[in-house]
């Protein structure tokens, strides 16, 4: 990508107010690191116990673990390998322990003639890294038909899964969330089932367009659906955004599978379909000040004005989690902003706002009206939301 003598100062100023740590992370996950490019890295700079700390924040340490081993001359702490040694031995069994589930839940799935589209875990892993070790995941994803919710729902709960409570009002789940969360007694893990890949209003193809293009995964006895190479990078884009970056492995994932050689042709049509060029651009931004990402001269259409700002707002994200460790509460506030702002029109704007103007459960709570009277909550759901700031303000004066 080239770079205008003002953006490659943007890139610098970046890198100047990021940490010895953040920087040498970013160092290592890049694809082409050597230990002839990490000579001249002063590592006597570095907090240890912070590095430890972020690397396991962005969740990047199972790449970084085999990194480190790769390379001959750069040494780290004996203490510092003996910790990622340990997350490394403890995600490989976690990611066989979520294959194995998958594989069960796929079959069921099929006897069922339930169709299903498993969206992340160890299938994200094996697709694009060609390892399911080398990525961390918490859950399984996967993607119904919303003719479908009721039946996989009723069949998850006849296998021993419990569904977590959803406290809402006027079927508010439906408006404000894109999937529901079922958990098991003998896993740490979850299984979300999605009825949409995010949160409205995001343009997105409907599900019979996604299973027409969807592929099949073989990194188990049972055939696994997934989604086509196409929909599933639009949709890691489209969930990173919207959660500002603020993990790394979000935009490893975006650096690897570029890296893996994107026919960016096939690409426009279904661009158009999410609606999202723009984030396109953000990540691929991203990807190429912080890990180096090729990107080649035909992207540029892409990396429109919108995708620059956007991309300089992610950045507080990335920063703030590297002092917090965790997405920064002093950021909620510019989060929403942020959001408001990745709407691409004026269209998804006015969808945005009477999303935000349905009612919640937090009204119910603040004002708790008998159910045949719900619908009042729709023209009392302003003085509610200025009620609970005045709250909110009261707590933090005392």
């Amino acid at each position: 990508m080239k770079k205008s003598k003002g953006r490659e100062g943007k890139d610098k100023e970046i890198f100047s107010q990021l940490s010895e740590e953040i920087n040498l992370l970013l160092l290592l996950l890049r694809e082409d690191i050597t230990d002839e490019k990490l000579k001249n890295f002063n590592v006597k700079k570095i907090n240890w116990e912070t590095f430890v700390q972020l690397a396991l924040h962005h969740r990047v340490f199972p790449i970084l673990y085999i990194k480190l081993n790769e390379l001959k001359h750069f040494s780290i702490p004996e203490s510092v390998m003996v910790v990622f040694q340990k997350k490394y031995q403890h995600n490989v069994f976690s990611m066989l322990q979520l294959t194995s589930e998958m594989e069960k839940l796929g079959n069921l799935f099929n006897k069922n003639d339930i169709s299903a589209l498993f969206l992340k875990g160890p299938i994200l892993a094996d697709n694009i890294y060609g390892d399911i070790s080398l990525r961390t995941s918490k859950d399984l994803d996967i993607l119904i038909s919303p003719t479908d919710i009721q039946s996989t729902e009723e069949l998850l709960l006849s296998c021993g899964y419990v569904k977590e409570e959803e406290k809402s009002i006027l079927n508010e789940d439906r408006w404000r969330t894109h999937h529901s969360v079922f958990y098991h007694s003998n896993f740490n893990f979850s299984v979300e089932i999605h009825w949409r890949l995010n949160d409205k209003p995001d343009k997105e193809p409907t599900f019979s367009a996604l299973w027409e293009r969807r592929r099949t995964s073989n990194l188990t006895g049972q055939p696994i659906n997934i989604l086509g190479e196409e929909d599933l990078f639009l949709y890691l884009i489209s969930h990173g955004a919207r959660h500002g970056w603020f993990r790394l492995r979000w935009l490893l994932d975006i650096d690897r599978f570029v890296r893996k050689g994107v026919i960016w042709e096939n690409y426009k049509k279904i661009i158009k379909e999410y609606s999202n060029e723009h984030l396109v651009g953000q990540s691929l931004i991203l990807a190429n000040r912080l890990l180096h990402t090729p990107i080649g001269e035909d992207l540029y259409k892409l990396l429109v004005s919108k995708s620059y700002i956007i991309a300089d707002m992610a950045l507080n994200f990335i920063k703030g989690s590297e002092i917090n460790q965790s997405f920064p509460k002093e950021l909620v506030t510019f989060h929403q902003h942020y959001i408001w702002v990745l709407q691409k029109n004026i269209l998804q704007k006015i969808r945005y706002l009477l999303i935000l103007s349905y009612p919640s459960y937090t009204d119910y709570q603040l004002l708790r009206l008998p159910k045949k009277v719900h619908f009042l909550y729709f023209p009392l759901r302003p003085f509610l939301f200025a009620g609970r700031k005045l709250k909110i303000l009261k707590v933090k004066e005392n």
